[in-house]
This record gives structure tokens, C-alpha cells and sequence, in this order.
């Protein structure tokens, strides 16, 4: 699969629950961004977040990026909310008309990703993951949509990677009060973050500075508000909207 055809697109968690509240499924958010994504000719590789049907579970069984020792029935719980989340996205792209195709994030890790990914985009599939438990000798770690798109991108090479989230874009402080950032450069981070208590991923800091491995990989890399679903096919369609680029020719 040509670089210039592919767009990564990850779909944050904020958007499609609500992240405040365990186990809330906003349906309405998704079923509309479903249909602006459906609206895109191009090809497209889907990673979806946990939202609040993994990150509240992960939290209460001490499930971190770094491998640890935890309950086995935590890892069960959380892979069950993953899961149940992840068959409401499926059904959401597949009703609005993207033939998605399901690949666990475990074979991401494994060296025929590449062979994978490309052949399910080869027959008109439209492949999906999701933020997961990984098991290894030293524990049991959370692997995180957002180092998914970096690992992605390493492998197939996107010509974009866009961000989908529940704000315009990237602040010089924060949503509600700060500047928001047409640009920022490969080495800029957030000055402060909102912080719900539930994400166990890194929050708005590891998001970035995914994105900044993503840019400097030479892919193009947008953040866009998921709630006006007409912003994120404009960025799919490579179009100006409201929305932040990470961009190599900005200074820090």
C-alpha cells in the first residue's frame, strides 16, 4: 500500500464516551462521525481509545503502560469493556457503510503487520484496532491507541495521521482557557492538561508526543474536534479547518 494513499485515523475515547462517567456510550457522536468518515474515498486504517469503558477498570487494578503484576480477573474485566465498546464502534463505520475489519493489537507488535494490514486494504477492508492488555513474562501492560498509531505509522508509512478528540485542537494551556494552536513544532508539549482521573495512558502529553514520533516519521499529523464531524472529513480531504497540525518546519 503506497504511503501517499493511506491516513491513519484515531478515534479518541473522549469522543465516543463519556470519560467521566463508567461504562457511557455517547452513540450519537459516533454515529455521526461514522458517516463523515464514510464520506472519505480514501483508505483508511481505524484506532479506536477506551474511553471510559477500559480506563476506569485498568485504574482499579492497577494496569499501567509498564508491565506489572496484577489480578488476572482485572486484565479479563478491562479486554471485556474493550471489547464491548469496540463492537458498538464496528457496528456504528459498518451502518454508515465502511466494511471495517477487525485486527487485534497483538499482531501489531508481531513482524507480519505489515503483510496483515496491507491484505485486508487490498480487498476493500477497511482495518480496525483498538487500545489493549498486553500479557509478557514481566506482566501484564496497557498498550494505548495512541502508541498503536505510532507503531502503525512506523510499519505502513501514512501519508496522514489525524487525531480525533472532544476539543478544537492543541492549547498553549488548556481548552477552556488557552490559545489554541494552529501549529505546534516535533518538541512542544502541553504547558498543563486537564486530568478526569481515569486515563491510565498518559493523557494529552503521551497523545502528543506519539504524534510528534508520527510527524517526525514524515507523515502529516492533524488534531481535530470529533464533535463537528465536517472538520474531520475537511482534514481527511487534506482541506483547511479548525484544527492543530504538528508541523517539522516550526521551531520549538
Amino acid at each position: 500500500m503506497a504511503s501517499e494513499e493511506l491516513t491513519l485515523v484515531k478515534i479518541g475515547g473522549s469522543v465516543i464516551t463519556d470519560k467521566g462517567k463508567p461504562l457511557s456510550f455517547r452513540y450519537e457522536n459516533l454515529n455521526n462521525l461514522s458517516l463523515a468518515l464514510a464520506r472519505y474515498r480514501g483508505k483508511m486504517v481505524i484506532v479506536h481509545g477506551g474511553g471510559s469503558y477500559a480506563h476506569p477498570i485498568a485504574k482499579k487494578y492497577g494496569l499501567k503502560p509498564e508491565p506489572v503484576k496484577v489480578e488476572p480477573k482485572g486484565v479479563t474485566l478491562t479486554r471485556l469493556g474493550v471489547f464491548t465498546l469496540h463492537n458498538e464502534v464496528v457496528l456504528s463505520l459498518l451502518k454508515a457503510g465502511i466494511p471495517v475489519y477487525s485486527i487485534q493489537p497483538l499482531l501489531i507488535l508481531r513482524k507480519d503487520c505489515v503483510d496483515a494490514f496491507n491484505e485486508a486494504l487490498s480487498c476493500n477492508l477497511t482495518p480496525i484496532t483498538y487500545g489493549d492488555v498486553i500479557p509478557s513474562r514481566e506482566g501484564c501492560h496497557i498498550i494505548s491507541g495512541d502508541v498503536l498509531m505510532r507503531l502503525l505509522a512506523e510499519h505502513l508509512k501514512p501519508k496522514r495521521a489525524v487525531f480525533i478528540i472532544d476539543v478544537d485542537g492543541l492549547y498553549d494551556t488548556n481548552p477552556k482557557s488557552g490559545r489554541l494552536l494552529k501549529e505546534v513544532s516535533l518538541t512542544w508539549l502541553p504547558k498543563q492538561s486537564e486530568n478526569n482521573g481515569f486515563d491510565v495512558t498518559g493523557g494529552i502529553v503521551g497523545k502528543v508526543r506519539e504524534a510528534q514520533k508520527i510527524a517526525s516519521m514524515g507523515s502529516d499529523v492533524y488534531f481535530v474536534n470529533g464533535l463537528y464531524p465536517e472538520r474531520v472529513l475537511k482534514v481527511l480531504c487534506g482541506e483547511e479547518t479548525i484544527s492543530t497540525t504538528i508541523s517539522r518546519r516550526v521551531e520549538s
